[in-house]
């Protein structure tokens, strides 16, 4: 039993030890990678545009939108409404949105009480 227990955990430290494989599960990300998410050797706000940067009427929203930070510095994350299409319309605020790639839009009440947003809302979802 002995013999076979020591042949094991030999057989353990020699596997562990064989090749240099860089690419697997357990590799380190590639370069350039970025996430909305930070980590202890990341800042958030080098990773992250701000909410009031981003969101101006009439600017293109950008087709890779996934958030931004707000006035507090909290993260905002790009939730929004797939539609049939398969764009999303974001939204900021009560007043402003935008699909994936394409101009804001800021109307003069609220996005609930706007005509046009629940048009689009109504033909994004089908």
């Amino acid at each position: 039993m002995r013999a076979t227990l020591a042949l094991l955990a030999a057989s353990v430290v020699l596997l562990a030890g064989c090749g240099d494989d860089t690419t697997g599960p357990g590799a380190a990300p590639s370069e350039g990678v970025t996430s909305l998410v930070p980590t202890e050797t990341t800042d958030a706000p080098s990773l992250v545009p701000e909410c009031s940067t981003v969101w101006k009427a009439g600017v293109r929203l950008s087709a890779d939108y996934a958030g931004c930070l707000d006035a507090a510095g909290a993260i905002v994350h790009g939730d929004g409404t797939y539609c049939e299409s398969g764009q999303m319309i974001f939204t900021n605020g009560k007043d402003m949105y935008a699909a994936a790639g394409r101009k804001i839009m800021q109307v003069s009440e609220t996005l609930k009480k706007d005509a046009t947003f629940q048009r689009t809302l109504t033909s994004c979802r089908g």
